[in-house]
Order: structure tokens, then sequence, then C-alpha cells
């Protein structure tokens, strides 16, 4: 009689917690509520978590029957469900049971009105037959059975051993066809499963560069469908999003509104809408979705992030971006709602990390770059229905990565690292398979259908020195790859770090023109440099496996001291007069603090008190800084050293690591006039522009500024293409 378990033999109350059920075996399966896994041997199914609580509550109950109530407080946490719910659980099993491998590991049996109860398999007992010894030996009639009778004793004896050997190979010829048929049909049956279960193995079948991009074009990216093109390009002074039929050649159409600079297009799933970010001078980034045809529309505003890189939700009614709540906060993946502008938070990244960004859709689940330091990339797949998350692929050490979903669930991930490019594809079971392609310094990855458009960056900068009175400007130096700072010795030396395919040096030009590398150092990232006063030692900020440093070099350039804070970010350092302490501010969850540093290793570091500069530049005894301002939020010049004070000049976002401080004043860049930018030199007590040069090219962010009493010098880029590849992908179960 099936007995129903009571409160006391089964927590009603208590829901299953997953986590910490252990692992237990149901005949020949082995079942890990942790990892929602069954399997056997080759074999492995994932459940969905309702799905195993419930198998936890029956396999707890057999062999007796749980209650309805006892799966619902234990499942559903007692809340209201109906039927309905509790029957698609139990059904889900009961074909996971059908589908495993023989023999059948367990049943469910319903007790109406009453509930379940999980009976282990067993092997079903064969069904009684006719004897068939009796049936030979039986007389049709009694006028058969007479002769039998009276057949003599020695007949009989003869008879029985022949008889005996033909009915023991007629069973043995049985017995053998019946379990080669069992094997035949458990081998089809397992090639048959294998092959539907294996994953697929994604092979680059061909590349080919596509040549009919525009000449400028940025952040390209082709419709799901592969029809079209959306692109980034120039139109009267400003950026705006083009379109264009795939294959046909000119500059398209373009479509986002003028008068506002555009960023980041994005197909929706459906390929009828296009997403874009838009900055307008003084305003915060924003959303925008349009219909070719159609107006754009305003969707959503961004926190804080100035350009952000963002994909539709796999259902076309969300945008996901990584953004941060506050200026100094930890980015983290968010996602703005079409209809209403609705904002959510999907992710929250641990303490250690620096945060979360680049998402992507993958099904019911999202993928996005987790940070765990400066240059040590994984990317993490979130369970919308659960919040469960995993990582599928991690690196460190590498300047950069991107990741496009492939249509069977599967990922190509693209990176690259000390000079070396290369793309994983990684399957649905988390193997990893390089592919031997050759690849530039990666930027971004998208896929449409089995094809992968992938951009790559060719950078090359020029040092400029500007001419006076319009005279045309000197060029000292071309390299290929990009200059992030510089530095002029008394001698005439000019110095400077060079990023090229995720490689790090530091460069120098002498006195007669030669350019050759400083020293053997070199590292992902060499972000700035610094002299001291006597301009013997060389400080830089370096990006590297053990994430953001200060190093210090003698003048030959080799390192004679390194300090690791084991912090966020830190923009720049100076040297105080008597260069004997570096002064370097560092972002950490308290926000930007200004330590001294002492890199002759006799004083630990010590924190200023002076918090909320994130920039310093130093000449002799002054000391100045760059803050935001506490109300407004522009970037506002500060001195630091005798009397605290602010200085009447206030950079742009893109200028605050892009001025020099000088015994004449300070020189920064002004873009005022788009078409023809110059260099001022502000005095520092009243912000008056004392003397201006034309500097042409010196747009964007890298501007990299020197100077000295000649003047300034500054980085031009010469050639910032990216170019594209798209890669055919063909795949096979394995």
């Amino acid at each position: 009689m099936n007995r129903l378990l009571t409160d006391s033999e089964i927590d009603s109350t208590a829901p299953v917690d997953l986590a910490r059920e252990a692992a237990f075996a149901l005949g020949h399966l082995g079942v890990t509520p942790a990892a929602l896994t069954v399997a056997t041997g080759d074999w492995s199914r994932r459940l969905e978590p309702r799905v195993m609580q419930v198998l936890v509550v029956l396999a707890q109950a057999s062999p007796d029957v749980a209650g309805r109530g006892a799966l619902n407080a234990r499942v559903w946490g007692g809340r209201v469900v109906g039927d309905d719910a509790i029957n698609r659980a139990v059904q889900t099993l009961r074909r996971l049971a059908a589908d495993a491998p023989p023999p059948v590991p367990f049943a469910i049996e319903t007790v109406p009105r009453v509930g379940y109860r999980l009976m282990l398999g067993k092997t079903p007992a064969v069904e009684p037959r006719a004897d068939l010894d009796a049936i030979s030996d039986a007389p049709s009639s009694p006028a058969d059975a007479e002769p039998r009778r009276v057949a003599t004793a020695d007949a009989r004896d003869e008879a029985a051993p022949s008889r005996s050997r033909d009915r023991l190979a007629a069973r043995i010829v049985v017995v053998a066809i019946a379990l080669v048929a069992v094997l035949a049909a458990v081998i089809v049956w397992r090639i048959v499963e294998a092959r539907a279960a294996a994953p697929v193995a994604w092979t680059i079948a061909g590349s080919a560069t596509l040549d009919d991009i525009p000449p400028g074009a940025r952040d390209v990216v082709l419709s799901p469908d592969g029809r079209r093109l959306a692109y980034r390009g120039q139109d009267g002074g400003h950026d705006r999003i083009f379109i264009r039929a795939t294959g046909d050649v000119g500059v398209g159409s373009a479509v986002s509104p003028a008068g506002i600079d555009a960023r980041r297009p994005a197909w929706s799933p459906d390929n009828a809408t296009l997403a874009f970010a838009g900055y307008e001078v003084g305003r915060p980034c924003r959303l925008y979705v349009l219909r070719p045809g159609r107006p754009a529309s305003l969707v959503g505003v961004c926190e804080t992030v100035r350009d952000p890189r963002f994909a539709w939700s796999a259902d076309g009614r969300a945008l996901l971006l990584g953004d941060a709540p506050g200026e100094n906060a930890v980015p983290r993946i968010g996602a703005v709602r079409i209809a209403d502008g609705q904002r959510m938070v999907l992710s929250s990244p641990p303490g250690d990390s620096n945060g979360d960004g680049l998402p992507v859709p993958r099904g019911n689940d999202i993928v996005f770059q987790r940070q765990y330091g400066w240059y040590d990339d994984g990317w993490i797949v979130r369970d919308m229905a659960t919040g469960r998350e995993r990582q599928v692929w991690r690196r460190s050490g590498i300047f950069g990565s991107a990741i496009a979903p492939l249509p069977d669930g599967s990922m190509a991930i693209a990176w690259t690292r000390a000079g070396v490019s290369g793309l994983d594809l990684v399957d649905s079971n988390g193997k990893v398979r390089a592919q031997p392609v050759a690849l530039g310094p990666v930027s971004a990855l998208s896929v449409a259908g089995t094809r992968l458009l992938v951009e790559t960056d060719h950078i090359e900068t020029e040092l400029i020195r500007p001419g006076d009175t319009g005279a045309p400007g000197a060029v000292l130096a071309t390299v290929r790859g990009r200059i992030s700072d510089a530095i002029l010795l008394p001698d005439g030396r000019l110095r400077f770090p060079v990023a090229s395919a995720g490689v790090g040096r530091i460069w120098e030009r002498d006195a007669v023109g030669s350019v050759r590398p400083w020293g053997a150092f070199s590292a992902a990232r060499i972000q700035a440099l610094v002299s001291s006063p006597d301009r013997r030692l060389t400080a830089a900020i370096i990006t590297g496996d053990a994430g953001r440093e200060i190093i210090v070099f003698d003048p030959l350039g080799h390192p004679v001291y390194r300090w690791n804070p084991h912090i966020r970010s830190i923009n720049a350092a100076a040297w105080s007069g008597d260069g004997r302490t570096l002064i370097i501010p560092l972002l950490d969850g308290a926000g930007w603090r200004l330590f001294a540093v002492d890199p002759f290793g006799k004083a630990p570091p010590r924190d200023l008190g002076l918090p909320g500069f994130a920039v310093v530049e130093s000449v002799g005894p002054a000391l100045y800084a760059v803050r935001a301002g506490e109300t407004t939020g522009i970037r506002e010049l500060w001195r630091l050293d005798g009397r605290v004070r602010r200085l009447p000049i206030d950079l742009t976002l893109f200028d605050i690591v892009n001025w020099r401080a000088t015994e004449q004043g300070i020189w920064l860049p002004d873009r005022s006039d788009r078409d023809h930018p110059r260099l001022v030199l502000r005095d520092g007590d009243t912000g008056r522009v004392v003397r201006s040069v034309a500097a042409p090219g010196i747009t964007g962010p890298s501007t990299g500024l020197a100077s000295d009493v000649r003047g300034p010098v500054y980085v031009r880029m010469t050639r910032d293409a990216p170019e594209y590849s798209l890669l055919t992908l063909s795949r096979r179960a394995r």
C-alpha cells in the first residue's frame, strides 16, 4: 500500500537548497544537484533548477510517496502554483528516464489525488512460456502413446541423449540470436545518441578581406541576415551612422540625426531596427533606436560610461550595456527597456574585479566580459532565469578580447596578447579550440549566421613640433602603433612609449633624429612617462600581468624600483620638486586619493589627505592636479603646493590627461574649431591665453603632449583606419 510521508520524515517547509545537496545515485545514473546534471558514462543531461528540486524530493522519499503538498513547499516555497507546474516537472523526469541508456534507471508512479512515487528500475521478469520438452514428449493420441509404452529400455536410453542435445542446441541458437539483436540495438542507439549529443566543432573554412568598406568607416557591423552594413563615418564635422547594402559601392545613407556624434551601431535580432549611442557637448551619452526611413527615438541615458558597447537582448525588447552608477563605481551589466526606458541591473561584479562590460545575448542567457585585473579578461555566462553565473573562458596578460555567439550556442572569442592574436572557438560544453588564423590587434567581433566580421586596429602616429606663425610643423618621429605620451630631455632627446599589437615599449629619438628602443623593458601597455627634476630617473605607469604598477628606470632604461598598489586605476604621476618623492593618484573603493611614494624604499606610501584628484603634474616645486567639480562635474585644475587653490582653467573630459604644466604656463589643446585645432598656452594664475599655435591632426583623446622652453610637442595619428576580415565557419560533429 502506498504511504504518504509525514512532515516529520520530510521537512515540508524547507525548500531544497541545490547547492548543499550531496550527489546521489539513481540506478546507474549519478545525480549532482549542485551542477544540475544527471550522467552516466559519456551520457549527460542538464536539468532546470525546479526539475532538479523535484527529483531530489522524490528520491529522498523513495520508495514512499511524496505528496503534492511536500513538493509545493520544498520546490516552490509554498507559493500557490497550479498542478500543471508539478506535472510538467514530472513529465520531464519521465522523459529523462526514457532517454537514459539502458537499463531503465527509475520510473515515477502517479498516486491519484496524493502525489508521486519514484521507483528504481528493475529488469522486467520473463513471461512464462510453454516447456518445449513437454510439448515434444507429449503423445498426440492414445494410439501414439502405446508404442512408446512398449518401447524397450535400450531404445529409450539411446534416444534420450540425442533429444537433449537437439534441445540444447536450439536453446543456444535462440539465445545467441536474441543477444546479437539486443547488442545491435544498443550499438545503434549509442551511435544515434552520441551523434545527437556531440558538440559541434567549428572550424574556419575561409577568410577574405573586405575591401569595399568606405574610407574612415568605424564600428562596422553586419545585420543578422548579412544583407546590410551599418557603420560610423564623418559627415559635416560629426560622426554619423550610415547604412548600406552588402556588396554596394559608396558611403550609403546617413540615418542618425545631424548635429550629434553617433557611435556603436547595433542591429536588432529581427534585422529591422538599429540602436546607437549619441553624444552632444555638455550632455551625457544617450541611447537611440531607429527603423530605417523613420526618425530616431531616444530610449535611455547612460549613467557614467562615455562610450559604451552594447547589444540587443535576444527578444529585442531591451538594450544590454556595461555602465557604472557613479564615476568611481565598478562597471556592471544593465539593461534599458525599449518600451519605457526602465533600467535594470543584471550583474554584480565581485569586489576584486575591475567590473563587467561588453554584453552579448546568447539565447536565454547573456555573455559578458569581466575584468579581474588590467589585461586579465574572463567571459561569463549568466542564466537569466536563475541568475547563475559560470566562467567559460579566461586569459591573462592580453591586450583585449571580443566575443560573438554562434547559432548553436558556441562562442567565438578573439584576443591579442604580446604581439600575437588568436581566435578561440568555445563549444557548448566549454571546450576551447584554438584556430590557426593570423589577425591584427582585434577591437571588435560580430556574427551573421556562420560568418564572423573581425575588426582589427592598424594605427600609425607621429610626434609633431608645431611651427610658429603658421609655419608647417616638424615631424620628429613616425611609428607604427599608438604613442600615448612623450617627454623632452634637456639635451634634445625625446622619449616616448609605443603600444603596438598588444606590446608596449619605450623608444627614444636622439638629437640627430635616430629612433631606437630605450632599454629592453616591455609590458602590455606603458601609459605615461615622467622625468625626475634632474632628468636622471624616469617613472612610468605600466599595465601587465600583475595589473597596473609604477616602475622607475635608471638613465639606461633598467628598472630600479617598482610598486604595485593593487588598485583599479592609476592615471598619472609627478615628481616632487626635490626629486625624492613620487605623487601618485590612486583609484580604489574610496575614490581618487593622492599618495606620496618613496621610490628609494626608505618610507612606506602615505595618503596626503587630498581626495578627488585624478591627474597630477609638477614643475619644480609647483604641483598641479585635476579633479571633477563636486556639483558641476566639470574637470577643474588646481594648484596644491603651498595654498591649495583652484585655477581659472577648466578641462574637457577628453583632455584631463592631455595637458602639460611648464614654467611659462599650462599647455592644452583647443578644439573649439574642429577644422583648425590649436595648442594654447594659458597663464596659470589668470587663465589668459598667452600663446597659440596651429596643431593640425590633434583630434581625439590621445594627444600625448610634451613640452620644454621651445614649445610643445604633440601626437598626431596619421592612420587610424581599422581593417575588416570576413571569416566563414563550417562545423562538424566530433
